[in-house]
Formats: structure tokens, C-alpha cells, sequence
């Protein structure tokens, strides 16, 4: 399906329709998570991890969200902005996301699309008959957002998804990871088209690549690598949510539209940093993976063709681009840039705190109390159980590679003279990072 214009509106329509149909089906199926949901829409706190991709905000958004009491959304919400037209290249925008807030409905609409698609307490190992059900439901939401250029039928995929749950089952077998395979197995019979190399965490990415890929995700909605759905308890009144946690790379380009989105209730922003060596190099890491992208730019004739399966964020002055070493370096600066500026301009109800994705990878001890930090600044125990074991192991999330502290030392040490360039060095000392202290860069 080509992504002109006038296609993509209609597809996102078709899309945007079809996830509202899903969710009104959630919500009638299950009464008691449609009435929690109405009281969370209007007075639930709400976190959200700020920082320029590959940051490291995803896997310290994913120790925050195992604390008992979040009700975090798996992934990022970007993806209902992009089902809305909030993002490029829709709304005759050139920038990654829409300056001007959405109006009242749309925002109501995305707000209902996020907390039905968040969940609070640990995955489920062993679901009950209506945790399958709502864990199937989750797959029909999600799915047709995945493979965006087929029409999916979620009736069927609730059917698929149940059954292979139910085979799982009777195998006796306490492993999600082999209910992940057991299930994408299925969808795969059913929608061949189906890659399970572009889910997160997948082992084998082999034969995958933009171009043999694009045609079956276009428009892109989800980004990749994609979300795999977990059985979760299921949600109500009494569910133990103190505050929503959200996390998405594309947010410092989107302030306007989250302060709208949350105007009135209490915002607690944890802005993320990391040095602009790591960070860089985690961006190559990105662009040369084989699962990521965010962006078929295959219209945009002038741009070179090794940038058409655009991986990340966009962002101002984009269209210019033409050296890779170049975008990444100003997809960790301009992002930085931003959240400087809205930091120190803060709204009424916000509350920023920063910290280093360096202590977070420094070992046990920083991880701890950094991550004990941020949970008192979202006004949480930091002393909750299921919070502990997340620190003391926490989860790989969108890793391209095995974490490795400094690995720009031995993968790229070239990223070294960026430290030179004053544009980098300034904004990098603002942020915490002496360049003349750069060899104990992690």
C-alpha cells in the first residue's frame, strides 16, 4: 500500500476506527477496568521519563513500571498520537510531532487509548479464562497496528490468541518467553506476513531489513521493534495505581500537546540524560540494527537512500541531512536542547528532577539509589518488594546489543573528537558532563 497522502489519511482512519472499535469492546467485556478508567482519566497523577533516544529511558522507565503501584503502558504512546495525525508527515507538519495541541475530543480519545492499553502489577505466568481474555484483547488491539498495511480481523486474532494461550497452558510450562513463541507461532498461520525478528527481544533478526520490510508497515504506527502483549491482572477500582508512567524518545517534541493533554492534574517529569559519546553510539547501533525504524521517508525523493527507513526521532532541520554521523549527533543534541529550555520554564503543575542513565549502569549501588530517587519524586514507597527485585534485575528493553558501560571506547573511539566540537561540549557540561573528565565516560 503506498503512503501518499491521501492514502495514509484514509489508512490511519481505518486504523484509528478500528482501535476505538477494540477498546469499546474491552470496555464492555470488562465494566470494572471501563470504571476505573473513567476515574483515572480525571485525577490520576501522571510521570513522564524525558530524553533523547537511546538514552537508556526505556529500561529505566521498564524498573519503574514494575513498582506495584504505576499503572505504566507497555512501549510508547506515540503510537496514538500517529493514529490521531499528531506526528509527521501528517497535519502538513515538517516537524516530528504537532507544536499546536490536538482538539478536546482527540485528546480524550488518546487518553483512553493510553490507559486501556496500561496495565499495573507483575505479568501473569499462569492466566485465568478472563485474564486470556483481555490478554487476546491487548493482541487485537495492538496487532493491526503492528502490520499496518493489511487489514486485520481482531475477532480472529482474539480466537488465535486464546487458543495458543490454552496449548501453552496444558504444556505445563511457567515461561512467558515460550508463550510468546507459542502465540506468535499461531499469528504467523494465520497472517504469514508476520515477522517475529521485528518484536522486541527477538534472537534472530536475520533476513530482515528495510526494504524487504516497509511495504507490510506502512504507514508506520507502532515503531519498532514491536511490543509482544503479556496476560496481566486485570484492572478495577481497587487496582493500586498511584501514578501513570509513560515514556516515549519523540516526547521533548511533543511538550505542548502532553501539558494539554494533562493540564490539572500533578506532572512529574524525570528527565533522563546521558553522555553524548554513548548516546551516539547507541544511535549508530540503532540505524545499523536490522528491526528499527520510524519513518518511511521513500517520498521524499531529495533524501539520500541509506536515510529513507529513518530510525528515531526527526527533528529540526532534518531535510538537510545527508551524512549519518551528522543525524545522530543532532538526534542527541536538539532533544537536550529542548528539554533544557522546558525545564526551566516549567508548567504550574510539573515537577522536573534529572538524572544520569550513567548510575543507572554504574552497578547495584547507584542503580539503587537512583532509582529510589525517582520513585520518592513520583511519591512512591521505594521500599516496595516487586520494586526491589526490579532494581536488583532489571530488564533488557530495545537493546541492539548486550549492555556494555563505555562501549564506545571499543566500538567507535572516533566518537572521542565530538568532545572538541563547542556546540557538543557546552551543552554536554551543562548537563553534568566535563569533557576534560571524558575518559570516565561510561
Amino acid at each position: 500500500m503506498g503512503d501518499t497522502c491521501s492514502s495514509r489519511t484514509k489508512r490511519l482512519a481505518y486504523l484509528r476506527n478500528g482501535a476505538l472499535r477494540t477498546m469499546s469492546r474491552i470496555h464492555l467485556a470488562f465494566p470494572d477496568e471501563a470504571a476505573a478508567i473513567t476515574i483515572w482519566r480525571k485525577e490520576l497523577p501522571v510521570c513522564l521519563v524525558m530524553g533523547a533516544p537511546r538514552g537508556g529511558t526505556s529500561a529505566f522507565k521498564g524498573a519503574l513500571a514494575r513498582h506495584s503501584d504505576t499503572l505504566a503502558m507497555p512501549g510508547e504512546h506515540r503510537l496514538f498520537f500517529t493514529l490521531a495525525e499528531q506526528n509527521f508527515p501528517d497535519g502538513r507538519s515538517l516537524n516530528e510531532a504537532m507544536q499546536a495541541p490536538p482538539d478536546s475530543e482527540t485528546q480524550s480519545q488518546i487518553l483512553d487509548l493510553i490507559l486501556t492499553c496500561s496495565f499495573s502489577g507483575p505479568e501473569i505466568t499462569r492466566p485465568d479464562s478472563r485474564e486470556i481474555e483481555r490478554y487476546a484483547l491487548d493482541w487485537a488491539m495492538r496487532l493491526p497496528l503492528q502490520w499496518t498495511s493489511y487489514d486485520i480481523d481482531p475477532e480472529q486474532v482474539t480466537t488465535i490468541v486464546t487458543n495458543a494461550t490454552a496449548r501453552y497452558l496444558a504444556s505445563g510450562v511457567d515461561d512467558l518467553i515460550q508463550l510468546d513463541q507459542e502465540v506468535l507461532a499461531a499469528l504467523q498461520e494465520g497472517y504469514p506476513f508476520i515477522r517475529a525478528g521485528l518484536y522486541d527481544g527477538a534472537k534472530d533478526t536475520g533476513g530482515i531489513n528495510w526494504v524487504n520490510v516497509r511495504n507490510d508497515i506502512s504507514p508506520i504506527v507502532e515503531i519498532t521493534p514491536f511490543v509482544l502483549p503479556r496476560p496481566r491482572q486485570l484492572k478495577h477500582s481497587k487496582t493500586r495505581a498511584s501514578v501513570l508512567l509513560l515514556k516515549a524518545s519523540s516526547d521533548p517534541f511533543r511538550i505542548p500537546s502532553l501539558r494539554a493533554l494533562f493540564e490539572g492534574r500533578p506532572m512529574t517529569m524525570l528527565r533522563l540524560t546521558r553522555n553524548p559519546l554513548a548516546s551516539v553510539n547507541g544511535l549508530l547501533d540503532g540505524w545499523a540494527y536490522p528491526a528499527f525504524w520510524q519513518h518511511d521517508l521513500r517520498a521524499h525523493s531529495y533524501m539520500p537512500d541509506t536515510l529513507k527507513g529513518w530510525c528515531f526521532d526527526l527533528y529540526p532541520g532534518w531535510r538537510d541531512a545527508t551524512q549519518l554521523s551528522e543525524v545522530t549527533v543532532d538526534q542527541w543534541r536538539i532533544p537536550n536542547e529542548i528539554l533544557q529550555k522546558a525545564e526551566t520554564a516549567p508548567a504550574g503543575n510539573e515537577t522536573w528532577h534529572s538524572f544520569a542513565f550513567e548510575a543507572f549502569q554504574s552497578g547495584t549501588a547507584g542503580r539503587t539509589e537512583m532509582l529510589c530517587n525517582a520513585a520518592i519524586a513520583m511519591g512512591l514507597d521505594p521500599m516496595e518488594p516487586q520494586f526491589a527485585a526490579a532494581i536488583a534485575a532489571p530488564r533488557q528493553v530495545n537493546a541492539t546489543v548486550s549492555p556494555c558501560a563505555a562501549r564506545w571506547k571499543q566500538s567507535r573511539p572516533e566518537l572521542r573528537t565530538l568532545a572538541t566540537q563547542p556546540e557538543i561540549s557546552q551543552l554536554a557540561k551543562s548537563m553534568g558532563y566535563n569533557c576534560g573528565d571524558i575518559d570516565a565516560w561510561i
